[in-house]
């Protein structure tokens, strides 16, 4: 069996950088934060160094999050790990006269899970999760009509905050013929508010307005995932159920160490978002480079294309982890790009706009 799975992991990792080719997927900005919100792209500081895979690549009690068929813990024992980080985001929009630059910051990751065996062939772990994010803010200044150089008649305002989060109970348990196969249960929850804002600089003009709406979820969510383990490398699959705010996942990934480059692991993965409807494709491929016995270095590529463009987006990654005899401390960072038409206001006249966000995340995993 485990000759197979690495045959079969080599065999099948040529295939999955073809799932990379131009297809709708999530991004950064307003378009998401009015829409079904940016996913976030990992649990842990090292998912996100490596791009946020969902069917291998992952460890620790967090790996709940992604496939529970993936859960370990740190030398064998009770661990816990947590993670936890900021985005900044930027928001260029260009026309013809004019280029506006949007810029704010907000929680980007932040994971806790505690995992411990049970028995010789389970091991168990519970946890919550940031998993999307639909916060932002922007303002727009409306020129006088007719438009004099410094003055302005209004000036609109979108804000947003929320998103959602999930907390989860999972198990991971041995099958037969080398296979390991996990399962997690819980709840996905959260809300958004959102307010625009419209004031007139002149008095009693009975332009200003203010308008509010908000959406609030409570749901079932499932984790489920398969491993094929060999002796060089791992074949996984993942899923992940959907929502109102959230579409279902569907990932497939290969994991092999490459003996002649250091004993570098090699990862590549292939994920739909709203699988058998918008089919919506991300393709990864990341390396874990050991630089000694206690300090590894992490880096990945990402490859998709937002919903509302018609470009390719590229998002890279980078980080490392450095173990102690208890405890492993994670860095993971994260930067995402994305090229797309409109604009959040409708007066403002936009060609298109490029929106970027990057995640810098700290974590440590360590046993009890």
């Amino acid at each position: 069996m485990l000759r197979f799975s690495l045959r079969l992991a080599l065999a099948v990792a040529p295939l999955v950088p073809l799932l990379a080719l131009p297809s709708p997927c999530s991004g950064y900005g307003y378009h998401d934060a009015l829409g079904m919100g940016t996913p976030v792209p990992g649990s842990t500081a090292l998912a996100i160094a490596e791009g946020g895979p969902l069917a291998v690549g992952m460890d620790g009690p967090s790996a709940l999050f992604s496939n529970p068929a993936g859960l370990s813990l740190y030398d064998g024992a009770l661990s816990v790990q947590a993670s936890g980080g900021l985005l900044w985001w930027t928001e260029q929009v260009t026309g013809d006269t004019m280029t506006t630059v949007r810029t704010g910051n907000q929680l980007g990751n932040l994971a806790l899970a505690v995992g411990f065996p049970l028995g010789d062939e389970l091991i168990v772990s519970t946890g919550l999760a940031k998993v999307s994010t639909n916060s932002y803010f922007g303002s727009h200044d409306i020129p006088s009509e007719p438009y004099q150089p410094g003055d302005e008649d209004s000036i609109e305002v979108v804000e947003s905050s929320g998103g959602l989060w999930e907390a989860l109970a999972g198990v991971r348990m041995s099958l037969p013929r080398g296979f390991v196969g996990g399962l997690a249960l819980g709840g996905r929850f959260g809300s958004t508010d959102y307010t625009y804002t419209k004031s007139s600089s002149v008095p009693g003009s009975g332009t200003g307005k203010t308008e509010y709406w908000e959406w609030s979820e409570r749901e079932l969510c499932v984790h489920g995932g398969l491993l094929a383990e060999g002796e060089l490398g791992r074949i996984g699959i993942s899923y992940v159920s959907g929502s109102d705010h959230y579409y279902s996942r569907l990932a497939v990934g290969v994991q092999f160490v490459a003996e002649r480059i250091g004993n570098t692991v090699v990862g590549l993965e292939g994920e739909l978002e709203s699988p058998f409807d918008k089919n919506l494709v991300t393709g990864r491929y990341f390396l874990n480079v050991p630089l000694s016995s206690r300090i590894g270095m992490t880096g990945g590529l990402t490859l998709n294309q937002s919903e509302t463009a018609d470009k390719a987006r590229a998002g890279f990654s980078f980080g490392g982890s450095v173990e102690t005899m208890d405890t492993r401390m994670e860095l993971g960072v994260s930067w995402q790009s994305n090229k797309r038409p409109g604009s959040t206001f409708e007066s403002e006249a936009a060609d298109y706009v490029d929106d970027s966000g990057l995640i810098f995340s700290l974590g440590l995993m360590r046993s009890l």
